[in-house]
């Protein structure tokens, strides 16, 4: 494994958390300052109703799939400049604010914290990762575009996809399953 690669995120991932917890201010604020936003909020999720009524087998392989490909894009959509994965952890973060705000709303902080956590202390510092090895790629890519030659994109990205199928892969399976199978059942017990 690349030891110097891995240092060098390092900036990359301080910049995006910062950036993914303003974010998450931002959607929380939105709705505390404008509630009727919520409705919005609300539709967006609403997309994800036929999600409760799978099992727990294909809600494990939905979950999984869905954060395998996505994390994965924000790695390999980094070729287009950063604008993608970062993108990606502004919304992210702006619908977790949501949530959050509607699910304290609704149901206190508790639930959210049971809802949110057991999985998410894996996924969200892996989605961090990843979208900042896409800004890796963007500045491979702007270095590539200076100096001519695809040595530098080719070289972060396999720096990347390794890191992200040796390590992270396997994470965002436990995250998958823990989220699953462990967090539905924590919730079914509070709720």
């Amino acid at each position: 494994m690349d030891v110097d690669y891995i240092k060098t995120l390092t900036p990359r991932i301080k910049f995006v958390t910062i950036w993914f917890l303003g974010a998450i201010l931002a959607g929380y604020a939105t709705l505390y300052i404008n509630p009727a936003y919520s409705d919005v909020l609300l539709g967006l999720l609403g997309d994800l109703e036929g999600i409760a009524e799978l099992s727990k087998l294909d809600l494990f392989l939905f979950i999984f799939f869905n954060n395998a490909v996505k994390m994965l894009a924000a790695i390999v959509l980094g070729i287009f400049f950063g604008i993608i994965p970062f993108l990606m952890v502004l919304i992210n973060g702006y619908l977790i604010g949501g949530v959050v705000y509607l699910g304290i709303k609704a149901q206190g902080l508790f639930p959210i914290i049971v809802g949110i956590l057991p999985h998410g202390i894996l996924e969200i510092p892996i989605f961090l990762i990843c979208v900042a090895m896409g800004l890796a790629v963007a500045s491979a890519t702007n270095q590539s575009i200076k100096d001519k030659s695809m040595l530098y994109i080719k070289t972060t990205i396999s720096k990347s996809t390794k890191i992200f199928f040796v390590f992270l892969l396997p994470l965002i399976f436990v995250a998958a399953l823990i989220e699953s199978y462990i967090t539905s059942w924590l919730l079914g017990m509070i709720i």
